[in-house]
């Protein structure tokens, strides 16, 4: 294979897909079952590399939520651990579930897929309640060494100014 080519695997179909180098971060179809995929995959360029600074924040969870209703935890503990974050975004790990496409490994919950747009409920405690932010999940990785686990980053795309104005009220604290 040709160092022009990249291979990435589809975030619907999960089968490989090959594109040439030069697509690279491009809207494009999977051949295999037609879903929109930004070509490279998850780790594709993307307007979610942060500019912001990134800031871990201690005892804080995070809910996603799809417009289908589909991926809302059902009890605090289930709910995944907010790693970090920005004015623009948020960082958080999620349990995939058994790949059912082979006999060994994980995948990503199937109600999350790159692109897609979710409701975020932000549960920190310095916040004193919970908040709701619109965003788009911008980037979905297996973490190494953890093989159920998914590390996703979600770009904010709809934050109301209290909103925003107590994250960087937040953020300038730390």
């Amino acid at each position: 294979m040709s160092a022009a080519f990249l291979v990435f695997a589809c975030g619907k179909c999960g089968e490989k897909v090959f594109a040439d180098r030069s697509q690279l971060g491009k809207p494009g179809k999977c051949p295999l079952c037609g879903a929109a995929t930004v070509i490279g995959g998850a780790n594709a360029p993307s307007s979610e590399r942060r500019r912001a600074r990134r800031v871990p924040i201690a005892n804080a969870r995070v809910s996603c939520q799809t417009k289908t209703g589909e991926g809302r935890p059902v009890t605090p503990d289930d709910m995944p651990v907010l790693e970090d974050i920005s004015e623009s975004g948020v960082a958080f790990s999620i349990k995939g579930e058994p790949d059912r496409k082979k006999l060994v490994g994980w995948g990503p919950p199937p109600w999350l897929k790159v692109g897609e747009a979710v409701t975020v409920t932000l549960h920190i405690p310095q916040l004193f309640r919970p908040r709701e932010v619109k965003a788009v999940i911008r980037r979905l990785n297996p973490v190494p060494h953890r093989k159920e686990l998914f590390r996703v980053g979600a770009e904010f795309t709809q934050a109301g100014e209290d909103i925003l104005r107590d994250l960087r009220e937040l953020l300038a604290g730390r």
